[in-house]
């Protein structure tokens, strides 16, 4: 009897034990905090937007290989200008809000609650309140006192070094002295910005440097040590930055290519060459892969050692994503060498209101200039393409295309160019400007493009010469045209 009544109170003990357990686990349970949303809520009003909407796009979190997909969104606005919208997000994150002539940063975190009052022709006129505020009202300050340096354009730059860099340090302290002055900021964000504040800086004194010559005139007295100076003394090869900060990854693309300037003209030599020039100049493999990653897309399709370019590429990349894009680029560009057949475009416009196909040029050499309206060095090309033209005129070996990567609302504008100026050859418009089939399959990144066909339509050279080039005449010379 006394034993079983000592069982009893036992269990009862154990049993009032697991209870207390369970009822703490339960409340620790419950306290725990709520999942942050994936989400933000933007909300406002936005007076005078066009059509009654906004746009909104994501920035871009990388200048080379971007692994974010991209978000845009157009935002809807009622007849009062007021709009609230979700966008989705798992970390913070910065976006571009459109507006009428220029674009302003927006920057929002999960579980945000950001409102924006303003005018869609006004920019100055944004108000920020809600979660975000703090960061967003600097971020607008600050494109202000961009907006005032910049408003000169070209001739910021239109100065003897002395006077500019004082201009470009009263900016920096401008800057500084308005994120000293803002409120609600954390100790992160605040050092983060002073990096970056000191990363477009030097990057103002390596364009300076870059531009002086052509703004001032050549014969402008020669640079001092000032401006060097502010370059030179620095680390170019912080991988922790660079993955951090756009701001230093741009500084850093252009710093490894104003020093190879420095030595050797850049555009007039083969990319291979500065490949070869970052593994001797950097000593950081990180950095190497990266700028490595910075130049190829382009590099690649410029080189006339594609295979050895690709070969360097792969032995200083080992990011599998990088490699797979310059590889998918390697494999096309393959398709282009000489002798291979060229890729085909179909019906494309002409400026006589018909179309043509590249079919319909079978039995001649064709000599291909690809190139826009807007585009400046493309019309600098004209003037020599067109003592080219009358040269050969009457040839019945070679015929000239000219096309354009106009997009299709410029048509107009495309097709009175091309009269007002009296443009000869056959002048074509390609389908899609820079998406057409045609300009994607050779690559083409950067205008004017020069091509050059057989008579059987197969590649001669798929980088020729430019008009302006006499290595152009002579290539001609040789193919007895």
């Amino acid at each position: 009897m006394l034993m079983t009544l000592k069982i009893n109170l036992d269990n009862k003990l154990w049993f009032k034990k697991i209870l207390i357990l369970v009822i703490i686990l339960f409340t620790i349970t419950s306290c725990k905090q709520e999942p942050i949303a994936n989400y933000a809520i933007l909300s406002g009003i936005i007076n005078n937007a066009e059509n009654n909407q906004i746009q909104i796009s994501s920035m871009f979190t990388s200048i080379s290989v971007d692994t974010v997909p991209k978000y845009n969104k157009i935002l809807k606005l009622d007849d009062t200008g007021s709009f609230s919208d979700t966008i989705y997000l798992n970390n913070e994150k910065d976006f571009f809000l459109g507006l009428y002539r220029n674009s302003a940063l927006l920057h929002l975190t999960p579980g945000a609650n950001l409102q924006i009052i303003g005018d869609f022709k006004d920019a100055s006129k944004l108000k920020f309140s809600g979660t975000n505020a703090n960061i967003n009202t600097y971020f607008h300050k600050k494109s202000q006192i961009l907006d005032k340096f910049e408003a000169r354009g070209n001739d910021t730059y239109k100065v003897y070094e002395k006077e500019f860099i004082k201009q470009q340090e009263a900016k920096y302290n401008e800057y500084l002295n308005l994120l000293n002055s803002s409120s609600g900021l954390s100790d992160e964000f605040i050092n983060n910005e002073k990096k970056d504040i000191t990363y477009r800086n030097i990057q103002s004194y390596i364009t300076y440097d870059s531009r002086y010559k052509m703004v001032m005139g050549e014969d402008s007295p020669n640079l001092t040590s000032l401006i060097y100076n502010k370059i030179s003394n620095f680390d170019y090869q912080n991988i922790d930055e660079y993955k951090r900060s756009t701001h230093y990854a741009f500084l850093l693309r252009s710093y490894y290519q104003y020093a190879y300037e420095k030595t050797t003209d850049f555009w007039a030599t083969d990319p291979i060459e500065f490949l070869k020039f970052i593994t001797k100049t950097v000593s950081n493999k990180n950095i190497i892969q990266e700028l490595f990653m910075l130049y190829a897309p382009y590099g690649i399709t410029k080189t006339k050692e594609l295979v050895a370019y690709y070969k360097m590429f792969n032995e200083n990349v080992s990011n599998k994503r990088y490699r797979d894009v310059i590889t998918t680029q390697y494999n096309d560009l393959v398709k282009l060498i000489p002798g291979q057949p060229s890729p085909e475009f179909v019906n494309y416009k002409n400026a006589d209101g018909g179309t043509n196909s590249l079919t319909d040029f079978r039995g001649k050499y064709v000599y291909i200039d690809v190139w826009a309206t807007w585009c400046g060095p493309c019309k600098e090309e004209i003037p020599f393409l067109k003592k080219v033209e009358d040269a050969y005129h009457g040839n019945k070996n070679i015929e000239f295309l000219s096309i354009s990567v106009d997009v299709k609302n410029n048509l107009k504008k495309w097709q009175n160019f091309v009269k007002d100026n009296k443009l000869g050859g056959v002048q074509l418009i390609a389908d899609k400007d820079f998406k057409s089939e045609f300009i994607q399959k050779y690559q083409i990144q950067g205008i004017p493009k020069f091509i050059l066909l057989d008579k059987e339509g197969n590649i001669v050279a798929s980088d020729a010469p430019r008009p302006s080039d006499f290595e152009l005449i002579t290539l001609f010379n040789e193919l007895e045209i």
